[in-house]
């Protein structure tokens, strides 16, 4: 398998450095570009599959016994032309390419999610691959076949393995394919079926829907979240009145302004506190501040999420969204939260699990006069701001 490495280093890599990188068209130009190198990578695999299986032998016995080829194939060594892709080299091959396109302002909702969510080369190319049959439905057969299962039309962990890592980086890159790994845990990743026994191994993986709109450049909220959204329950007159109170827009602009100045892989979280009684516009003040930073926002209503049935896979979906759409995240009625005995712990515990690990941005407005209004995260990047009655 070496040998395709250095093709596809050849012919992605070192000749757009030498001529200078074409920028892609699009999003999809980038797609298809790496689904070619992923193609050549599916062929070899498909070459190394058992001589049994390929020329159909004991064909009404398959699945059932493991011929005496099949037995010998599985416990000798791969042929010294065949030292596996390092992981990481499918994406590092495209990345002067991602670079020009950058540069000249093009959008690449995969490399969007790479950057955002932190992801190594690795993590990237498993969502290719995941991503794939979703792109062309042939892949739903190969991936069946390699998978020795016509059932399983999406990459087992094995074959994601098989595809994207040597032997010798397994047990690293299988660390990142775990239930509390950053793609499954993030929600970028989700099972194909929940309940499976057998081996881990085994197991099916594909991009979750939400992200693949996103990848796919339509640009809808998680329809999970849309039941909880915070509504706007105040007359339009009520803007005006708000527009003219700029005191928390100005003391949040600064907070906003000095978080984004930092490097990606640097920041931290900000966590903002607004507070203060019903109607007062908080909300219209963080949107404000938000949209004058080229932000969006993805508005929440706490006293609808604490009765959500899946309230922590709720909040990993606003999250993962809220960072998809690099729009903060508004969590309104928070005093909801605060007051709720049973479930509060619980939704704050899985809030401050997801602000840690993410470092994004998040508000929370709260009633005026509650004892708590704070979330109770660490001190460091959060600031009460109270708008004035």
């Amino acid at each position: 398998m070496s040998t395709t490495v250095v093709q596809e280093q050849e012919g992605m890599g070192a000749g757009n450095a030498e001529r200078g990188a074409v920028p892609y068209a699009n999003s999809m130009a980038l797609l298809e570009h790496l689904c070619r190198a992923l193609d050549e990578r599916l062929a070899e695999l498909v070459e190394e599959m058992p001589v049994s299986r390929q020329r159909g032998e004991d064909f009404s016995l398959r699945g059932l016994v493991i011929t005496d080829n099949e037995a010998k194939q599985l416990l000798g060594r791969r042929s010294q032309g065949s030292a596996g892709f390092g992981s990481g080299s499918l994406w590092q091959a495209a990345e002067t390419r991602i670079v020009a396109s950058r540069s000249q302002g093009t959008a690449l909702p995969l490399e969007m999610v790479r950057e955002r969510f932190r992801l190594s080369a690795f993590e990237v190319e498993c969502m290719l691959v995941c991503l794939a049959p979703e792109l062309e439905s042939r892949y739903q057969k190969i991936f069946g076949y390699l998978n020795d299962d016509v059932t399983q039309k999406y990459p087992s962990v094995d074959l994601l393995l098989r595809l994207l890592s040597i032997p010798e980086e397994s047990a690293r890159c299988r660390a990142l394919l775990t239930p509390s790994s950053p793609l499954l845990r993030g929600g970028l990743l989700v099972w194909v079926e929940e309940q499976v026994s057998g081996s881990p191994l085994s197991r099916c993986l594909k991009v979750d829907p939400a992200v693949v709109q996103f990848l796919f450049q339509d640009y809808k909220l998680d329809a999970e979240l849309e039941s909880v959204w915070l509504e706007r329950d105040y007359p339009a007159e009520a803007e005006a009145l708000w527009s003219a109170n700029t005191d928390t827009a100005s003391s949040i602009r600064p907070h906003i302004a000095r978080y984004l100045e930092q490097e990606t892989i640097k920041r931290d979280r900000l966590v903002i506190s607004v507070i203060g009684r019903s109607g007062a516009g908080r909300r219209h003040a963080v949107e404000s501040v938000c949209w004058q930073a080229g932000l969006g926002v993805i508005a929440l209503d706490c006293a609808r999420m604490i009765k959500h049935p899946r309230l922590e896979q709720v909040i990993t979906r606003a999250f993962r969204d809220s960072l998809l759409h690099a729009s903060p995240l508004v969590l309104g009625n928070f005093e909801a939260v605060l007051q709720n005995v049973e479930r509060g712990p619980e939704f704050r515990t899985a809030l401050e699990r997801q602000v840690e690990e993410r470092g994004w941005i998040l508000f929370s407005c709260c009633a005026k006069n509650r004892k708590r209004a704070q979330p109770g995260f660490p001190a460091t990047g959060t600031w009460p701001s109270t708008f004035p009655n």
